[in-house]
């Protein structure tokens, strides 16, 4: 990951596990959308805009495809950071890289990659706006 790595901190809460106190699988997922909605959040924000304002205005992100390696399993009451960084793979696409980094031992507990599209009201492919990506270099926060 480059030195523009966003963090969000996480804690495993009963609603996340099954009954042996274990993360289900699935949330991971949640875990990792909960990550990039708060950097999109934090971008818009600079913009001085809300999400959904940047929907209306300039369309929505959607999951191409994810790649998700579940290294160690994370339990009830664990804190944990995701780190979350993205790249542009063409005008209409971006990947994310993230990780879920459990704090007290700073193991890894997930990696994923995250590929996503942009499109627009009537769900074509379309570019993603510039200021979105300048953002990102720029770790406005």
């Amino acid at each position: 990951m480059s030195d523009s790595v966003w963090q969000e901190a996480l804690q495993i809460h009963i609603e996340h596990t099954d009954c042996t106190g274990v993360v289900y699988h699935a949330k991971y997922l949640n875990f990792l959308e909960m990550a990039r909605s708060k950097v999109l959040e934090a971008l818009c924000s600079a913009k001085g805009m809300s999400i959904p304002t940047f929907y209306e205005n300039y369309g929505f992100f959607v999951v191409h495809s994810v790649n998700i390696k579940y290294n160690r399993a994370m339990k009830l009451s664990d804190k944990a950071v995701v780190q979350s960084d993205f790249e542009l793979v063409s005008p209409v696409r971006m990947r994310w890289h993230q990780k879920i980094i459990r704090q007290s031992s700073h193991e890894q507990c997930v990696q994923a990659v995250i590929d996503l599209a942009f499109i627009d009201h009537n769900h074509k492919l379309k570019k993603i706006p510039a200021w979105l990506l300048y953002k990102q270099k720029e770790r406005v926060k």
